[in-house]
């Protein structure tokens, strides 16, 4: 969902310069299209979590078992729709079948994503994630291939490989949480990917806090955990006044929390280097922190030194919006000349 409200806020820019087809998958699918016309449902491609882990072996075989029927029929649909109107231009925000479609047909693939940092860039990280770093990286050299630009999005700014193809931007917010105005309130918000984390909500009824609690779909109130189903204008209110975050290595929500100034304590689902990336650079530049495994003493410490991390994201600088979508105007008009 972070890429689609991404997709979201770059479409609201660009839609009246283009005419623009959309193609996406499942709940991405439903928000975009309750947005925008010209919305095509392909199917996706999905991981399986358990225990806040990805599980590879069961990620690799219902993804395989479906692989056939999901390119086949995504081929047949860009092909149908791509005859009509005839792009010039593909781009990609990590969706890996346009991609296959941009080599097959020889239509220019811009990609605009968070992922490719790491390949596209010198990333430094603990020796201990050399086996997670080569997994994604092979996942993200098959889902985007030879791609004219990659427009990459980020909080840090690693060295770039070549700086031909790449280029680096701050991340794309919502207006929504530009607009907020943050406050420090009495709670935690606490923003979970997946259902399986139950650890984490046991560690919580440990500490005497307040936790709002996003990501089980359930409205309830257990102990000191308030548990709510997800509603974007409540969301953003939580957002806007909870005094901390804890959450996994999402991208998205890290890059709003760091906007709205708000200290976070990532715990990544293991498995998914890409969240371990992110919590490794935010704990290295001073504006949270991170542990592989839900500890009680960790989160306490945490919670004990917001001021400290409070200094360091007061002079983080979001950036604007603008800028990336300025690139990514110059980069269409470009290769849909070529």
């Amino acid at each position: 969902m972070g890429h689609a409200t991404r997709t979201d806020i770059i479409l609201d820019k660009i839609k009246d310069d283009y005419d623009i087809y959309i193609f996406a998958s499942e709940r991405a699918y439903e928000y975009l299209s309750n947005k925008f016309d010209n919305v095509h449902e392909i199917y996706g491609f999905n991981t399986v979590y358990e225990n806040n882990g990805v599980n590879d072996v069961k990620t690799f075989l219902k993804g395989i078992s479906t692989f056939p029927r999901d390119l086949i029929s995504n081929l047949i649909t860009f092909r149908k729709i791509s005859k009509k109107f005839k792009p010039d231009v593909i781009v990609s925000d990590f969706e890996c079948y346009s991609s296959i479609y941009s080599n097959l047909t020889g239509i220019p693939l811009i990609s605009i994503n968070n992922m490719n940092i790491m390949t596209k860039c010198d990333i430094e990280y603990p020796k201990k994630y050399i086996i997670s770093k080569l997994k994604a990286e092979l996942v993200i050299r098959v889902f985007i291939i030879r791609a004219k630009r990659y427009i990459l999005l980020t909080y840090f700014y690693p060295k770039i490989k070549n700086n031909e193809d790449t280029v680096l931007y701050p991340p794309v917010l919502r207006k929504e949480i530009s607009s907020l105005k943050p406050e420090k309130g009495d709670y935690v918000l606490v923003y979970q990917t997946s259902k399986s984390n139950f650890k984490l909500l046991e560690t919580l009824k440990e500490i005497d806090e307040k936790f709002i609690i996003y990501g089980f779909n359930i409205n309830k109130h257990d102990q000191n955990l308030i548990f709510k189903e997800f509603n974007e204008s409540d969301f953003f209110i939580d957002m806007e006044n909870a005094k901390a975050v804890i959450t996994n290595g999402g991208f998205t929500l890290i890059s709003e929390a760091l906007h709205l100034k708000k200290p976070i304590y990532s715990n990544p689902i293991r498995g998914q280097f890409e969240q371990t990336m992110n919590a490794i650079y935010l704990e290295k530049l001073g504006y949270g922190t991170y542990d592989e495994d839900i500890k009680k003493e960790s989160i306490i410490s945490f919670l004990n030194n917001l001021d400290k991390y409070q200094k360091k994201l007061d002079t983080y600088d979001s950036g604007s919006n603008n800028d990336v979508i300025y690139e990514l105007e110059e980069s269409i008009n470009e290769y849909a000349n070529q």
